[in-house]
């Protein structure tokens, strides 16, 4: 649960060429394990997480430039560890998530965010339940899905990619090994890179049933 656990809704910038960190601002919301998204030079989506009173639908967006946010419509489900990509139509995807502790509901449900709009829309949910893992979105525009964590000590099996016109959800040939929490990027040829990660375990600080993997693989 998040009783015991002190959440903060400080805002802190990095600066590379001085190497410091500076005052960002504060969030509207104080909150843990949201989504942060970035969609231009300027605009950043704080979109659910985890607050003192539990999992939230509230999402904010940050100026970079003003160090300020204002509210925006807020998701249809409460969530946290949830994944969020900005798609090249300048649309917000968020999937999967869970909605709080140990004993978390594992969501397979997604949602688009229309800016000019400012409005949510469900659309299909994916094949599997997932949390922490990961969406890439291909030049074909279409989105990769996989890895993650489907139950409180066990990875998503399956990979699954989204067309967005319509959008629907395919099963694809799966991960090589299950995992969440593993690295990831897009590599210069539209492959997708995913590095190690975590097979099964609990997210508790009792790491001894935790196992990890030091596999790489990439999608093509």
């Amino acid at each position: 649960t998040s009783a015991n656990v002190a959440q903060t809704d400080l805002i802190e910038i990095y600066d590379p060429a001085t190497r410091s960190w500076s005052s960002g601002g504060h969030l509207l919301i104080t909150r843990q394990n949201e989504a942060a998204t970035y969609i231009n030079d300027s605009t950043i989506y704080v979109v659910g997480g985890l607050t003192s009173d539990g999992t939230t639908t509230e999402c904010e967006v940050y100026n970079s430039i003003t160090n300020t946010c204002r509210p925006i419509a807020s998701l249809h489900q409460n969530r946290h560890d949830h994944m969020t990509i900005s798609l090249a139509s300048g649309n917000l995807l968020v999937a999967g998530g869970r909605d709080g502790g140990a004993g978390s509901q594992y969501f397979s449900e997604c949602e688009v965010y229309d800016p000019v709009a400012d409005t949510w829309t469900i659309i299909p949910s994916m094949q599997q339940a997932r949390t922490v893992g990961v969406l890439a979105e291909f030049p074909d525009r279409t989105v990769l899905a996989a890895g993650g964590r489907n139950t409180p000590t066990s990875s998503a099996p399956g990979s699954e990619l989204l067309e967005t016109s319509p959008f629907t959800w395919t099963s694809i040939n799966p991960m090589l090994q299950s995992c969440c929490l593993s690295g990831h990027l897009m590599l210069p040829d539209a492959r997708y890179l995913m590095t190690g990660g975590q097979i099964s375990g609990s997210y508790g600080n009792d790491i001894a049933d935790v196992i990890t993997t030091p596999t790489c693989e990439w999608y093509d």
